[in-house]
């Protein structure tokens, strides 16, 4: 829907202040293959389709409407904005309307971005597209993290770390008042998918935490093993609930995971994190 104008675009006409725009259904279903170029081989992928009209147009299995609120993000999907995506193992089935689509596929930083209009035909069946890796870091000894990752699930963060070339995800639990996060997926002993665990270990999850303080910021403990480090927020609101006391302090839970073998990095201090609005700290992006 939108307003009438003039012709000149300045003044609103006069009756219905609304148009209704008929949208081309969404009927042809297309079966989408996204490769590597110099592999041949599928890879996971960030992917988003929209019609001439900018109407999103979903895979198959996924929102019509990202669902963006904490907690709810259950898809393996992704917002920034206004823009929505779905992450997609190289290989899915959706809906399109016959004329022009817009494609965007994305995989980190080192693939090249791939943006195209495409025409649908009453015909098409299938469509392939190719990525082309053009930053050879991790042939190199190179690998790409994400130290500060929250609010998503054990599970699939392996494969959004592949969709968005991220090597190495860590998923911190944290709290936030009176709310935790993925507390229940610590355990302080496995990394997921690694190759003692099954797994490749190309594309690798570890849960730790953030422990937040509201003076002076946020760290991240990461890979320690052991008990969780508590407590995960001090010193009353925002970070801790209200009425909780100063329990411990920043080099205390430092070098606690020192002790239990992990890594500390500082991603923020207080002032920087409200300056620039409650954010998660990326090294690379993840789900």
């Amino acid at each position: 829907m939108r307003d009438l104008r003039s012709l000149d675009g300045t003044q609103p006409l006069t009756g219905s202040s609304l148009e209704a725009i008929a949208i081309e259904a969404a009927a042809r279903r297309v079966e989408l293959r996204i490769i590597e170029k110099s592999t041949g081989g599928r890879v996971a992928v960030r992917l988003h389709v929209h019609g001439p009209n900018g109407e999103y147009l979903r895979p198959k299995g996924h929102h019509r409407k990202v669902t963006t609120g904490w907690f709810q993000d259950y898809a393996a999907e992704f917002a920034n904005g206004l823009n929505q995506y779905a992450y997609v193992d190289g290989h899915c089935t959706i809906d399109l309307p016959i004329g022009p689509v817009f494609v965007e596929i994305t995989r980190g930083f080192k693939v090249r971005p791939f943006w195209r209009i495409v025409d649908i035909q009453q015909n098409t069946e299938a469509l392939t597209f190719e990525l082309e890796k053009v930053l050879r870091w991790r042939e190199q000894g190179w690998v790409s993290s994400d130290n500060a990752c929250s609010l998503s699930e054990p599970a699939d963060s392996p494969f959004r770390g592949q969709a968005e070339g991220v090597n190495v995800v860590n998923l911190l639990a944290c709290q936030l008042g009176e709310t935790f996060s993925n507390v229940g997926d610590f355990e302080g002993r496995t990394t997921l998918e690694a190759k003692d665990f099954g797994g490749d270990g190309e594309f690798l999850v570890r849960v730790g935490t953030e422990n937040r303080m509201q003076v002076l910021g946020h760290i991240s403990l990461l890979g320690y093993e052991g008990r969780i480090i508590n407590p995960l927020s001090t010193g009353g609101p925002e970070e801790a609930a209200i009425g909780d006391p100063l329990e411990t302090t920043m080099a205390g839970w430092a070098e606690r995971c020192r002790q239990q073998g992990g890594l500390v990095v500082m991603p923020h201090a207080e002032s920087a994190g409200r300056a620039r609005g409650r954010h998660r700290s990326w090294t690379s992006r993840c789900g």
